[in-house]
């Protein structure tokens, strides 16, 4: 693979500021503050609380680590008194500088030095209930700079395609996935491996435009306050999934914010969000729509004589009160629309396409902690998706038409507790029970009328009304404890039940391990195996392919080791290495040449995959600079492979990125921020095509077109440099931001499929002409935004 050069960032810290001779005569300040902590919540997220309520709190990650959090809610009432209650477990303390920064620094007269080979315990920076024993895990879009990958201000500002959060988890190590679809492959896994959870609650098809492979997800970038993803060593608490967790939170206003209200405009989407507070500031509510139209991004992807209409919306509603300092109550709405038209008249496809999705999703969480110990969490969820579609079309090797109408509905109970039973074991224990319903109602009538060898006409004619029920009960139990210092681990069990029509059920057993071991205060060695399962969702029967029955859970055996050293001035550095093998897989289908099309069940190069296991491993590692302004950024490598074994031996995934390089940097000035995002892999597998020989009636030869081994060659190389520049303007009223993003800033050929070929005789020789496509060219978008 040719990668491109990757910028070399240089770096200058700024100086550290002296603490001027005032300090002492101002640290008697006891301006009033509103108590909005809990206990759980991390250190950062108190100290980036404070900033957003006026009081400027500077901290360096390499004081304030991502494990810091409150073991009990602080109870001081002004600002000096709740610094000092909650950095002092962490022997730290605030300085307040001359022009009015709380400056946070390490408390050297309270610090005693330890032996020089004494080992740092746990408890030193957190308590046995906020260790994070997870192996591979990013944090994003959070305030919690100390924590986060980026912060939730970068996450705005980093290109990302129509404002959609999970598109900027494509460049993380580990994450591959085509440019179309926002839907991502973790590791080696499938797309539906992943599960999407929003504020504790998990969404069903979080993406609009089913028809076009799941184009956008469901919630806005300008709702999310956080994202934890998860890409390896998931712990026990979660069952029915097999490669990664994008868990979702969404901000919570508060009566210091500095703006209430949002409304922004693009090129391709329109939206608005407002929030605020009540009760003396222990409720808050926020809600957020989003318009999406993109007509003008797809005058640039569709060719002469295609017209392509999507429009999407999607509508977020939330509402917290703190009943107590111990009681929180809450409720959310989401709801997701869209709708696709695709229309083509040429001299090749004559295609109507038109589909609509909807999705709602409202639940419910009641969060309670029983003195000091003992915390319990209830979620009540329901849930409702249709989809509909009714294509026809027409092109040179093929005919088709396809009507459907699916509807599926979810009823959800999820009850978790911890209890620190002393300061160094924590007891995890839950439960979860759900209800499905699923209404199929499928039809395709199509013909192939050459499936590369002369032979006449395939027909295909599936026809499918169902009505489907089904149920799942699980349950899990972890024990976490520092057993040695320096040590922290957990061993889970989980167990799961489904069950399915006509009385088939499969229950099945996983055992989780994870530990973490911290090397001195700036390094750590992670460790996770694990056995997952995934069991056959209600709402997932393969009809569209003829197979309607359902399949005992598939299983995967995890292992992740990995490490991170942090650095001085803001570097950190860390590795991971992982492996998945698959067993009891179910079969799939894909198609082998041309991976978004409108009918995919109908094209020439459907193929059905059994295969017996599969595995996936790799290396991955990632750089990372952090600063307030100048220049921020990371860089990641990685070496993958990811395999299926059927009859043939085994295959690559159509998804495999065997080498890759991505890197995400911005740079922040007073009123300016520029950022670039990469992404460099030595592309995708694909089936080629090839010229052979058959032997028509009467002895004549011809030369045909025929598949060669599936996934047995690859697509040249992908390179992809997108840009965004913001700019800010402070009004007396609010604020004003422009933006500029360009997706795919050279506009690099970055090949996709292969839509076929054609045999052309030149000279008296037969020649093969392939016929490509590629990924997105150039994308460029302008927007602006008003907060108020």
């Amino acid at each position: 693979m040719n990668v491109a050069r990757l910028l070399i960032v240089s770096i200058a810290l700024l100086a550290p500021r002296a603490l001027p001779a005032a300090e002492s005569a101002r640290t008697d300040d006891v301006t009033p503050v509103t108590r909005a902590s809990r206990s759980g919540d991390s250190l950062a997220s108190v100290l980036n609380a404070l900033n957003a309520r006026g009081h400027r709190v500077v901290y360096s990650s390499a004081l304030v680590h991502p494990g810091m959090k409150l073991a009990t809610a602080p109870r001081a009432t002004d600002i000096r008194a709740l610094l000092d209650e909650v950095l002092s477990p962490w022997k730290l303390r605030a300085v307040h500088a001359a022009e009015g920064d709380w400056l946070i620094v390490s408390d050297t007269a309270a610090r005693e030095t330890p032996p020089a080979d004494a080992a740092p315990t746990h408890t030193s920076t957190e308590t046995i209930e906020t260790v994070d024993v997870t192996a591979s895990r990013f944090g994003l879009a959070s305030v919690e700079a100390s924590q986060s990958f980026l912060d939730r201000h970068e996450v705005e500002r980093m290109p990302h395609l129509a404002d959609d959060a999970m598109r900027m988890l494509k460049v993380l190590p580990g994450v591959s996935g085509g440019d179309f679809s926002a839907a991502l492959n973790i590791r080696g896994g499938r797309r539906d491996e992943t599960l999407l959870i929003i504020d504790g609650a998990e969404v069903h098809n979080g993406f609009h435009f089913r028809d076009l492979d799941g184009a956008f997800s469901v919630i806005d970038t300008h709702v999310v306050q956080g994202i934890d993803f998860t890409t390896g060593g998931i712990t026990a608490d979660r069952g029915d999934v097999m490669s990664g967790i994008v868990d979702m939170r969404t901000r919570r206003p508060s009566d210091a914010d500095e703006h209430r209200s949002v409304i922004g405009v693009s090129f391709v989407s329109a939206y608005g969000r407002t929030g605020g507070t009540f009760a003396d500031g222990r409720g808050s509510w926020l809600a957020a729509a989003r318009r999406g139209y993109l007509d003008v991004l797809m005058k640039q992807v569709v060719e002469e004589g295609e017209t392509l209409t999507p429009r999407y919306s999607d509508l977020f509603a939330s509402v917290e009160y703190d009943m107590g300092e111990r009681t929180r109550l809450s409720g959310r709405v989401l709801l997701g629309m869209d709708d696709l038209r695709l229309v083509t008249n040429d001299d090749v496809d004559d295609l109507d396409s038109a589909g609509t999705g909807d999705g709602a999703h409202a639940w419910f969480t009641l969060d309670h902690t029983f003195g000091e110990a003992f915390r319990s969490v209830t979620t009540i969820s329901s849930a409702r998706v249709t989809s509909s579609r009714d294509s026809a079309g027409e092109d040179e090797v093929r005919r088709g038409a396809v009507q459907s109408d699916f509807e599926f509905t979810f009823t959800d109970l999820r009850q978790e507790a911890s209890w620190t039973l002393d300061p160094d074991n924590l007891l995890r224990f839950g439960a979860n029970a759900g209800r499905a319903t699923a209404d199929y109602a499928y039809r395709l009538d199509a013909a192939i009328f050459d499936r590369y060898a002369p032979g006449g006409e395939e027909v295909i004619q599936r026809a499918t009304d169902l009505d489907v029920r089904g149920s799942k009960v699980g349950a899990f139990a972890a024990w976490r404890t520092s057993w040695i210092p320096s040590v922290v681990s957990e061993i889970g069990l989980r167990y799961d039940r489904h069950v399915y029509p006509d009385g088939l059920s499969f229950a099945v057993t996983s055992p989780r391990v994870n530990a973490v071991w911290h090397l001195g205060e700036r390094a750590e060695l992670r460790a996770a195996w694990g056995v997952l399962h995934q069991a056959q969702g209600i709402d997932n029967l393969q009809v569209e392919d003829g197979v309607t029955q359902f399949f005992e859970p598939e299983r995967a055996r995890h292992s992740v080791l990995g490490f991170t050293q942090r650095f001085g001035l803001g570097f950190s550095a860390r590795v991971d290495v992982y492996r998945k093998d698959y067993t009891r897989l179910h079969p799939r289908f894909e198609n082998a040449l041309d991976k978004v099309q409108l009918i995919p069940e109908g094209a020439v190069d459907r193929v059905r995959i059994d295969a017996s296991a599969a595995e996936a491993s790799g290396v991955e590692l990632t750089l990372r600079r952090e600063a307030e302004r100048g220049w921020a950024g990371w860089v990641s490598a990685a070496a993958a492979k990811a395999r299926d074994r059927d009859a043939l031996g085994w295959t690559s995934r159509l998804w495999e990125q065997r080498r890759s390089v991505s890197f995400g940097t911005s740079w922040t000035g007073a009123v300016w921020n520029v950022s670039l995002a990469g992404l460099f892999h030595d592309g995708t597998p694909t089936t080629r095509l090839g010229p052979g020989l058959v032997t028509l009636p009467g002895g004549e030869q011809r030369t045909v077109i025929v598949p060669g081994p599936r996934n047995g060659a690859r697509l040249g190389g992908y390179r992809r440099i997108d840009l965004r520049a913001n700019r800010d303007v402070e009004l007396r009223s609010g604020r004003l931001s422009f933006y500029l993003e360009i997706t795919n800033l050279l506009n690099h050929e970055n090949p996709c499929c292969v839509e076929g070929g054609h045999v052309e005789t030149r000279g008296g020789q037969s020649f093969l002409v392939f016929e490509e496509t590629n990924w997105l060219p150039m994308l460029p978008s302008f927007g602006v935004q008003y907060e108020f």
